[in-house]
């Protein structure tokens, strides 16, 4: 039997949990991969595939660093891999033996956050299929927004359930096993790229199900969100929260109460009428461009774009909700002084919906913050710029101008966030000055430490009469007196040599170094508690995350509302009426896609 090194068989006893992902192992610096993991990670990233010592043989590996491991991942994921990843959970300085690790995240097709995401313009869906006493429940979650919607049909009509499936098309998709026939579902993961997870029969019952429901939301009872009377939907629901409760390792708070609808509240069109009408692809090449989408599009944020192509792919019916939107396209058609304005200001919008996501998983970093802060700061010069709007000209834009502008959102980050934070979270440089008081003493040593140098480095000048010497810092060696080789008769025998370059050499002396264990020492404490401090103002927003996603819908139905007026002024589009003798008449019009 193959003896392997502790550290190979941590990986294995981990690996033995996660057999159906590629396990990505934290290792200083980098994520590393082994055996079969690296020679298929080798292959499909074109990286280099190598081997390490394992104790009893050479096994294979291969790695990538962590600071770019999201690129990576993406490319794993857009091949329809998974991931887990393996994380150091306590600090190597600490650890005695090997180092503890955990799996932190498995990342799916359908469970892409953040930085993962490929297409900002269309949402990335988790699907979850059931058959539950001739009931098909069919639930769907983009967990990068939060959106979460669920519906439910006679078994008879699994046909409308698959013209669903389609029109949703997401990554990934959940079927219960022996709850509902996956053969039935061969054909779509042919025509299209849908990965299928089967899951077992026996942790999935109405019962369960409930129980996630209700702990996700914190409920006491289904009924007040609609799905009570509906089992086989509570089922699909909670089939997808028990997921992401396995696969993200944490309770993600920014995820929406289910929404159930039903077939009667947009338009009902097969996958055939779908594709024939070019709604959101052409026929031919499968392109955006040439689309009903890709005509009406002239969306400034991310935001509106996902929310134009759900309008074209579930038109209403009603007429009531269709001419409240043609009275807001109406009004900002007939005024382009209006239209321009409410424009340039949603240019400045980022992606709220994903930020709120990206803070409600607890993977926002400084910037995000920032654009967060930078998004909302538009709010009030938009609410001011629709304020003449009434409400009988037209009620959907009356009612966006009471939009939230979230100032206490703002605010707080206005005074906590540095303007030039960096990404990362760990190397300081995240809190502004002023918000904390302990942060900007430990600066101030930074601070003082620097100009220590300075004046060390002019003192030794002068003691030792050395004019080319320098304190200069990496980080192998810390502080170091760099000297040109010229001097080198100068140096006195204090001077403990460390490097020897081409043209310089380095030393240390005893002051030195304890003054950079002062100064690192300090450093390191201030990175921790900057680092702290960014959670808290993080943990002081997940209240208002429910009050982001509110108002990212309202800031996306106007981007839409703004740009179906747009179009319709540069293609000369009229409002069309609407009369009780069911007779379409069309005079001088034309085709938009043909």
């Amino acid at each position: 039997m193959v003896k392997y090194t502790p550290m190979i068989e941590q990986y294995l006893q981990i690996k033995k949990n996660h057999q159906d992902c590629l396990l990505l192992f934290r290792l200083g610096d980098f994520y590393e991969m082994f055996f079969s993991d690296a020679e298929i990670a080798a292959r499909e990233l074109e990286i280099v595939l190598t081997a390490r010592d394992g104790g009893g043989r050479k096994v294979p590996m291969c790695g990538v660093p962590y600071h770019a491991v999201n690129s990576y991942i993406a490319r794993l994921l857009a091949r329809g891999y998974s991931v887990a990843i393996c994380d150091q959970v306590e600090d190597p300085k600490q650890a005695k033996g090997i180092v503890k690790r955990e799996v932190t995240r498995i990342i799916t097709p359908g469970t892409v956050l953040g930085d993962l995401i490929g297409d900002e313009d269309q949402n990335n869906y988790l699907a979850a299929v059931v058959l539950w006493k001739d009931r098909i429940g069919f639930a769907y979650i983009d967990v990068s927004t939060g959106e979460f919607n669920v519906t439910e049909c006679d078994e008879e009509d699994h046909l409308w359930i698959e013209s669903e499936l389609q029109r949703v098309h997401p990554a990934e998709c959940l079927i219960v096993h022996e709850l509902y026939p996956s053969s039935l579902w061969q054909d779509n993961a042919s025509q299209a790229d849908i990965q299928f997870m089967t899951l077992e029969l026996e942790r999935y019952n109405p019962a369960q199900a409930a129980d996630f429901i209700k702990r996700q939301y914190e409920l006491l009872t289904l009924e007040g969100i609609g799905l009570g009377e509906h089992q086989a939907a509570v089922i699909a629901v909670g089939a997808i929260l028990a997921y992401l409760e396995e696969t993200q390792k944490t309770r993600l708070i920014h995820i929406q109460l289910p929404r159930y609808y039903s077939d009667q509240q947009s338009m009902r069109m097969d996958t055939f009428t779908r594709r024939n009408l070019e709604l959101v692809s052409t026929l031919r090449e499968d392109r955006r461009d040439g689309s009903l989408l890709g005509i009406l599009d002239f969306c400034l944020t991310a935001m509106g774009r996902r929310m134009l192509r759900k309008w074209i792919e579930e038109p209403l019916i009603d007429e009531q909700e269709i001419n409240k939107r043609l009275d807001a396209v109406e009004q900002l058609h007939a005024s382009s002084v209006l239209r321009k304005q409410l424009r340039e200001l949603l240019a400045e919008v980022y992606d709220l919906e994903r930020l709120a996501g990206k803070l409600g998983s607890g993977i926002a970093n400084p910037r995000d913050l920032l654009a967060l802060q930078q998004s909302l700061q538009i709010i009030p010069a938009l609410k001011d710029t629709l304020s003449d709007i009434q409400a009988e000209e037209s009620q959907l834009l009356y009612d966006i101008a009471d939009i939230d502008d979230l100032a206490p959102v703002t605010e707080l980050i206005a005074h906590a966030i540095d303007e030039e934070a960096p990404i990362t979270v760990r190397e300081g440089g995240i809190i502004k000055a002023g918000f904390h008081e302990e942060i900007d003493a430990l600066r101030e040593i930074q601070q003082q430490g620097n100009q220590w140098l300075i004046s060390f480095e002019a003192r030794e000048k002068e003691r030792t009469g050395m004019k080319f010497l320098k304190v200069g810092y990496n980080k192998v060696f810390g502080y170091y007196l760099e000297v040109s080789k010229s001097n080198l008769d100068l140096v006195p025998p204090e001077y403990i040599r460390k490097q020897t370059l081409v043209n310089t050499e380095r030393f240390i002396t005893e002051e030195l170094k304890e003054y950079e264990d002062k100064l690192l020492r300090a450093r390191e404490n201030l990175h921790d508690l900057e680092y702290q401090c960014f959670q808290d103002v993080k943990e002081q927003l997940l209240d208002w995350i429910p009050a982001m996603l509110d108002t990212a819908q309202t800031l996306a139905q106007l981007d839409v509302l703004a740009s179906l007026a747009e179009a319709a002024f540069l293609y000369d589009y009229t409002r069309p009426s609407f009369n009780q003798q069911g007779e379409i008449k069309i005079s001088g019009g034309r085709h938009p896609v043909v």
